[in-house]
């Protein structure tokens, strides 16, 4: 057994992972966050079969780049339409704007509650007579 024999077995299990797991998965935003390791790690091993003279390596390296470039398209192509709507912008700002209007509206029904007369006000003057 080599010292690459390992890293071929690691390196075939992720594959297989993301081959079986992407069709099963709805598209994220925070999909992005992977491309940047693949890359780094595509990099790292480009290093290593460099510095190693290794053509184990060079072979990774080109599976990984291969792999790196399909994903990003794949990000890209699913990002694409939602940046055409606008949604990729207004998506969280919108879910934080109608947060914000239905705890306003909840705060004047809560102001409009004590407002109204025998709701509340037996209850402020009993605590203050004790």
């Amino acid at each position: 057994m080599t010292a690459e024999s390992p890293f071929r077995f690691w390196l075939l299990l992720a594959i297989v992972a993301l081959i079986r797991d992407l069709p099963r998965t709805t598209f994220s935003l925070n999909m992005w966050s992977a491309a940047y390791p693949i890359g780094a790690y595509g990099f790292a091993c480009s290093q290593l079969a460099t510095d190693f003279d290794s053509p184990t390596f060079r072979v990774v390296t080109a599976i990984i780049l291969v792999v790196l470039v399909l994903y990003w398209l794949y990000l890209f192509i699913s990002t694409l339409p939602m940046l055409l709507s606008g949604e990729l912008f207004l998506s969280g700002a919108m879910d934080e704007h109608e947060e914000e209007k239905m705890a306003a509206r909840e705060r004047e029904r809560e102001r409009e509650r004590e407002m109204r007369p025998g709701s509340g006000s037996s209850r402020s003057e009993g605590s203050s007579a004790a």
